[in-house]
């Protein structure tokens, strides 16, 4: 199995923009309200940045995470997504709580920079946690980038910078040579264990934000 040897896996054209309706409605509703702006009928996500006036990492959001947008990820994994993922991995899944939207607007604008991380501890090298990710426009999201087998490797020592984490850790040199560049196409999913190592490139010389679903998925050990 693949994502058991490389810790990642690419699944190609499980979704449609019909299944993200209510989940976009949300993002756009939460988008005005965190930025103060007056609500409009429609939001165009990857210009949506242009929407505010003071665009600095105080003002635009990495993410988005409420009660309304969990319950429609919810929904949209445990009615479309997990038992299609279950039966590509053959492993009995469930939907773990907490869904999200990450937004990569424009690096100029945030001055948010993603290094290199793990998501877990896992110090007996068997993760069962896997995150998954599908872009939430027909943006092609090209970011993201992974080291593989990196989930079998244990943790490495991570240090705060700003909000964010990142590994620092001599250990890390050993496996730049794994590294992938993944590309998703709309309804495209990138599912890979929380322990993998992995960064999002900075969405450099930009005028487009890049959006994308993210919840979590587990199985048993």
């Amino acid at each position: 199995m693949r994502l058991d040897n490389d810790g990642f896996l690419i699944l190609r054209g499980l979704i449609n923009k019909k299944d993200l309706e209510k989940i976009q409605k949300e993002v756009n509703k939460d988008f005005f309200k965190s930025n103060n702006l007056k609500e409009e009928s429609e939001l165009n996500l990857i210009t949506a940045h242009k929407s505010v006036k003071k665009c600095n990492v105080k003002y635009l959001s990495m993410g988005y995470e409420n009660k309304l947008i969990d319950r429609e990820i919810n929904n949209l994994a445990n009615s479309k997504i997990k038992n299609k993922i279950s039966e590509l991995i053959d492993k009995d899944l469930t939907y773990e709580s907490g869904g999200s939207i990450i937004t990569l607007f424009p690096e100029e604008l945030t001055g948010y920079h993603v290094s290199y991380h793990q998501d877990e501890d896992v110090s007996d090298k068997n993760p069962n946690r896997i995150h998954v990710i599908t872009p939430l426009t027909n943006e092609k999201l090209d970011l993201i980038q992974v080291l593989s087998s990196t989930h079998k490797v244990g943790t490495f020592k991570h240090s705060l910078f700003g909000p964010l984490i990142k590994i620092e850790d001599e250990n890390l040199e050993n496996h730049l040579k794994n590294e992938i560049d993944i590309t998703l196409n709309f309804g495209d999913f990138l599912i890979f264990y929380t322990s993998l190592v992995h960064r999002v490139k900075d969405n450099i010389n930009s005028d487009k934000s890049h959006w994308m679903l993210r919840f979590i998925l587990k199985h048993k050990k």
